[in-house]
């Protein structure tokens, strides 16, 4: 048990947005934004930033006005599987199951990130200051091999389940009450969409700040979040043109961003690598191969893969293919897909596109640098209206 009291966990299910939930995410904001070994993570501080009151309030805001006061509770006791590679995605999920008015039971990845001893400890100081949500709140680490899942799924009426497509059929497969509602968040794939055009006569700065904001889409968690793009997609990329150029400054600014911020491990040098050799032996129909030292690398493929959501790299390896027109995206994008980064293009064109083509997939489009920027709409959910009750008042 890091936070909470286990003896007296009940699912006591409030309206959203409740005081006393906003009130708990702004004060938590204030402690992590004063901790001294919570400045040492960067994720523990965006975490900590979103939750301020400030925030929240618009958040609050946007779903009332949505939600069109329509009135709405929480489902009751919201069991949530945390994702292992991501330290601290188990917090906003906590974060978005208790302003949606839930108690919450909260398994935390079994590997021991100092991130989530640092945000635990500030939960388990703060809800003593909370006596009702101390009551409705409980932040556990056990194997993923216990039964402990088995038993927890039998009390729950919500399952906020993050992780592998293998994670989430085990837990769809276990026992729960009638009513109980799953809430998933599979592995997803995801792009940047950029006009090589725009990237050619952008000036020095601007190309600065585009690469620093893919640097932060990707680099920082290694490539590892559902959101961050694997590929990059070229529009107005006519081999040949200037277009080239723009090209060849955004991916040398990326590489200097990493250079300059990057901690490249030997085994994620080698893994590189290993996974280049593993493409060319597996017959993938590549273009063109460019490193940038051991820290970038970029695998400039012939055509558009049809299967494109299982070309993922990690730690800095990343594919690039040009589109002559954004109804290529029919060719390769399905569910899987989730997130476009995009700089240099409408995003109400790229919108339209995507309904009229049809697509499944694509859930956000967001401009480079905002890829990893979380919220209560997520995956294609509101989230708050998926962990709440409608009640039909006539």
């Amino acid at each position: 048990m890091l936070a909470g009291s286990i003896e007296q966990i009940t699912a006591c299910p409030t309206q959203p947005f409740s005081d006393a939930a906003c009130g708990f995410l702004d004060d938590l904001s204030k402690i992590l934004m004063h901790t001294p070994e919570a400045k040492r993570f960067a994720d523990v501080i965006s975490f900590a930033y979103w939750c301020r009151g400030a925030h929240i309030g618009r958040l609050r805001d946007e779903w009332i006005r949505r939600s069109g006061g329509r009135l709405q509770m929480g489902r009751g006791l919201v069991l949530h599987i945390a994702p292992a590679n991501v330290p601290v995605n188990f917090a906003f999920s906590f974060a978005f199951s208790l302003l949606a008015g839930n108690s919450n039971i909260v398994r935390v990845p079994s590997k021991p990130f100092e991130q989530i001893e640092v945000i635990c400890a500030a939960i388990e100081r703060l809800l003593h200051e909370y006596p009702a949500l101390l009551k409705t709140n409980l932040f556990v680490r056990y194997p993923s091999d216990s039964d402990i899942t088995d038993r927890l799924s039998r009390k729950a009426d919500a399952r906020m389940v993050w992780g592998g497509n293998e994670t989430i059929a085990t837990l769809r497969a276990k026992p729960c009450k009638p009513r109980c509602v799953d809430v998933v968040f599979p592995d997803r794939y995801s792009a940047a969409l950029i006009d090589a055009d725009v990237m050619a006569n952008a000036d020095a700065g601007k190309i600065k700040r585009i690469a620093q904001g893919f640097y932060n889409d990707t680099y920082l968690m290694d490539q590892n979040a559902c959101s961050s793009p694997h590929m990059v997609l070229w529009l107005n990329a006519e081999e040949g043109g200037g277009s080239d150029t723009g090209i060849e400054r955004f991916w040398q600014a990326v590489r200097d961003c990493a250079e300059r911020q990057y901690q490249l491990q030997d085994a994620i040098a080698v893994d590189k690598y290993v996974h280049l050799c593993e493409d060319i032996l597996n017959g993938l129909d590549i273009l063109a191969v460019k490193r940038y030292d051991s820290i970038l690398y970029r695998v400039s493929l012939k055509t558009i893969p049809e299967e494109a959501f299982r070309l993922r790299g990690a730690g800095g390896f990343f594919y690039e293919v040009r589109l002559e027109s954004l109804e290529q995206l029919k060719s390769m994008v399905n569910e899987d897909w989730q997130t476009l980064t995009c700089h240099g293009i409408d995003f109400r064109l790229v919108g339209e596109t995507i309904a009229g083509l049809n697509l499944k997939g694509i859930d956000r489009v967001v401009p480079i640098g905002s890829g990893l920027d979380i919220d209560i709409f997520w995956d294609g959910y509101d989230i708050i209206s998926q962990l709440s009750r409608l009640i039909v008042l006539e």
